[in-house]
């Protein structure tokens, strides 16, 4: 195979003919591989500029449905580098191959590179100008070469060129060990043969066969005598490997007569062929052989390496930088892993005797009642916020829309403070309905912009004494925007404790200044907030590490936060102040298998879980659980459960007024209300 060209078996073609096969195979290689590999660094690139566009979770692949900019990128720059390492594969086989995979792959980056510029110009809520020029550019760069790849296989074909040919140009294209070994050899021969340099390395199967007719086929011949000695003989043996392809180099005649024609200076070399490896034996007594399968173990050297780099660069892209559909997957620190819950909680059945309130209010997260009972209760699915009775709970009546409403709180000055996932920190005139902007942002010019947003605002308390607000910005990945329409907070929580960063803060407004400032950071998903009796400090709920944090307002510690309780059972929601200040209640969406336990410590399987439907994902387990916990020195005081999540389950709020508790939730389509037994 090395210097000859045509099928086993076949006529000798002309010299030049063949040898411009071969030239022009040696050049289209190398063309198309960098095209190939320039191709490869244009879908590395949309990667990158998606990882940037994403501004760490501000806007999330699936933001915008199916059609987002943003999702349809990163597939399509991940399809495009695989059809790369397809094009890089088919470089080693038949033309038609090559051709085959530059076309689609030209068809692909077309038809990207089309709609990609199509939805920029149209559609309004299309990320920034410079993502779409950049991704746009990039589209049709690929597309460009992608198709010269198959302008130049065509123009190969028109040319004459055979189907073995670009294959056997990558074998005679790269200086591979094989290659180096047969110049040492060569040139060892030729110092003890007096031959030209390179005279043996041109000497292919098809000189030994010329050399075996003429020397009749069966043992020694005599190829020459001069006055410097004798000539060894040169043995042929025949074996079952066929007739000797055609040499592509020169004639048989011509090699034959340029070998037989020199001097001889020592030694000659015995050439034998024996099932279908050919091998030279050197005077020297150092062999070299060439086989059948140093052709592919060439080709595979030029495909395995791009090939390590391929996997290398789609691997730090999208398995360490780029998890579908979050930004970057972090390690989770020990500090922040859960712990072990010290302690089983006793089994009970006590909330299967809470009353269902409100009924179909979908998803109502924080039903705020009134000591005289009146009732505002907020659906997360429509937004609708009404006012009813725990009296008369079938009788509404409709106060005002909101986006996404998450806690809710009265201030002093009689408006309904609301944190809304979506729009922010909102103010709610009960009477009239209409909705204020508190707080989106924090006032900080230290932070960059990007941080300085409320991505997440999740839970509110107000203090009765100074009016401030405080509230929770759970996560930089806000919620995420259903295909149907609506957003659903579930999902983003999912995509943050996959993602493993501690984003979560906790932030404090103060209306008679309008300034949001920052009073903690670093929490895993920062859930409810309650303040205490006395306004020392503030309880909020950390609802990956399954703990209680508290962060201290006044006193020597002022400013600090520190672990409050952990090893919770399960992942804290809200947190409310009982009456009287000596309790919390805190209520805890789901409790912790064993596989979720297992996500802070394994990176790896937090990036597959992401990449799996949430339709396919481990569904959160159904039970209705809360727990009153001691303000004095954390402990659990009693838990109040529903095992099967019959009456009450999935459950976001506990919020207790006079002797009833009133639960809120994610799932169901009421509000549950439990009669507390008198202390």
């Amino acid at each position: 195979m090395w210097g000859w060209t045509g099928k086993r078996g076949g006529t000798p073609k002309a010299a030049a003919p063949a040898e411009q096969s071969r030239a022009v195979g040696h050049r289209l290689i190398l063309v198309m591989t960098c095209l190939t590999c320039v191709e490869m660094a244009f879908a590395i690139t949309i990667l990158v500029l998606v990882t940037e566009e994403l501004d760490e979770g501000r806007r999330c692949l699936l933001s915008d449905g199916p059609a987002d900019m943003c999702g349809f990128s990163y597939a399509a720059a991940i399809i495009g580098i695989l059809l790369c390492i397809t094009q890089l594969f088919a470089l080693c086989r038949p033309i038609w191959m090559t051709g085959l995979a530059a076309a689609l792959a030209a068809s692909f980056w077309l038809g990207y590179a089309i709609t990609a510029t199509v939805y920029a110009a149209t559609v309004d809520n299309a990320p920034g100008g410079r993502f779409r020029v950049a991704v746009c550019a990039l589209g049709w760069s690929s597309y460009i070469c992608h198709a010269l790849s198959f302008l130049l296989v065509v123009a190969a074909h028109r040319s004459g060129w055979k189907h073995e040919a670009l294959s056997e140009s990558v074998d005679y294209m790269i200086p591979t060990a094989i290659a180096f070994k047969e110049r040492q050899a060569a040139a060892e021969a030729a110092k003890h043969a007096a031959l030209p340099q390179g005279a043996l390395a041109r000497m292919s199967a098809a000189a030994v066969a010329a050399l075996q007719r003429m020397s009749g086929g069966t043992g020694p011949a005599a190829l020459g005598r001069t006055s410097m000695g004798a000539a060894p003989p040169v043995t042929v043996a025949r074996t079952s490997v066929g007739a000797a392809p055609a040499l592509g180099r020169s004639s048989v005649t011509s090699v034959a007569s340029e070998i037989l024609a020199r001097p001889s200076m020592g030694p000659q070399p015995a050439v034998s062929s024996t099932e279908g490896d050919q091998a030279l034996q050197l005077g020297g007594g150092e062999a070299w052989r060439l086989t059948e399968k140093a052709g592919r173990r060439a080709r595979m050297r030029l495909v395995l390496p791009l090939l390590a780099a391929a996997i290398a660069a789609l691997s730090r892209s999208a398995l360490w930088c780029m998890p579908f559909p979050a930004p970057p997957a972090v390690p989770v620190p020990p500090a922040k892993r859960p712990t072990t819950p010290t302690s089983e909680l006793a089994p009970n059945e006590a909330l299967l005797r809470a009353r269902q309130l409100f009924q179909g209010v979908a998803k109502p997260e924080t039903p705020l009642v009134l000591p005289n009972g009146t009732a505002y209760v907020a659906s997360s699915v429509t937004g609708q916020l009404l006012r009813s009775s725990v009296q008369q709970p079938d009788r509404r009546e409709h106060v005002g829309w909101l986006a996404v409403p998450g806690g809710m709180v009265f201030h002093p000055d009689g408006y309904i403070i609301v944190c809304d996932f979506v729009k922010g920190l909102l103010a709610v005139d009960p009477s009239s309905g209409a909705v204020a902007m508190l707080s989106t942002r924090i006032s900080d010019a230290r932070l960059a912009p990007a941080d300085a947003d409320v991505a997440f605002c999740d839970d509110v308390d107000v203090s009765p004494m100074t009016g401030r607000i405080y509230f929770t910005d759970a996560s930089r990945i806000p919620p995420i925007r259903r295909v149907g329409g609506g957003y659903d907070p579930l999902a983003a929580s999912v995509l943050t404790a996959l993602q493993g960063g501690a984003t979560g803060r906790l932030l404090m407004y103060d209306p008679r200044t309008r300034i949001t400032e920052l009073l903690a950071d670093g929490i895993w998903f920062a859930n409810g907030v309650a303040l205490s009796e006395d306004e020392s400090y503030l309880l909020v709920a950390e609802t990956f590490g399954q703990r209680l944090l508290r962060h201290w307002l006044t006193g020597p510690r002022a400013g600090s936060t520190e672990v409050f309780l952990e090893g919770l059972p399960g992942f804290p929601d809200g947190v409310s102040r009982a009456p009287g200040g000596a309790s919390f209640w805190v209520a805890l969406i789901s409790t912790a298998t064993p596989l979720v336990q297992r996500l802070p410590s394994s990176r790896l399987l937090r990036w597959v879980l992401a990449w799996v439907p949430a339709s396919l994902q481990p569904a959160p387990t159904h039970v209705g659980l809360v727990a009153e916990v001691s303000a004095a020195d954390g402990r659990v005081l009693r838990s109040l459960q529903d095992p099967g999540g019959v009456a009450c389950h999935t459950l976001t709020s506990a919020v207790q007024v006079g002797g009833t508790l009133y639960m809120g939730s994610l799932a169901t389509s009421h509000v549950c209300a439990l009669d507390l037994p008198a202390s």
